[in-house]
């Protein structure tokens, strides 16, 4: 049986035999049990787990201007 919440920032979390979702418009990302008690507690977080899991490098590169060997 499926129980699905939704929160006032307008994300939502489907929970399902397979496991946790969460949904923030029109993504959809499997997350863990860990996960879910994260969102339930600051549903904003959310927004960060979507991005961490969707960023191709684990640092921001927009920060990343100048090569080290500029300085």
């Amino acid at each position: 049986m499926d129980n699905f919440e939704k929160f006032d920032n307008g994300t939502a979390v489907l929970k399902n035999k397979d496991g946790f979702y969460v949904l923030v418009g029109d993504e959809k990302l499997e997350i863990s049990e860990c996960a879910y008690e994260l969102i339930r507690k600051n549903p904003d977080c959310a927004f960060d787990i979507i991005i961490d899991a969707k960023r191709k490098f684990p640092f921001n590169t927009a920060m990343d201007r100048y090569s080290p060997l500029e300085y």
